[in-house]
């Protein structure tokens, strides 16, 4: 169950890599600003790496944000 709400053709790819533990070495997460693409990739890392503190502090998380935004 995804607390995010929209994005439900990438939920689904994504809930796929998760089921079957299959993942590319990084996600891009790109569009305009104010979408949802922080809450969607911060939610998902959670979701895989399993996280009980918030995945910002996950030592297996890193997140890089364009300069600027």
């Amino acid at each position: 169950m995804w607390k995010t709400s929209g994005h439900e053709s990438v939920k689904r790819i994504l809930d796929l890599q998760a089921k079957q533990q299959v993942f590319p070495h990084a996600y891009l997460f790109v569009g305009p600003a104010g979408v949802g693409k922080q809450e969607l990739a911060y939610e998902f890392a959670s979701k895989i790496l399993n996280s009980t503190v918030p995945v910002a502090n996950h030592p297996d998380f890193i997140a890089h944000n364009a300069a600027g935004e």
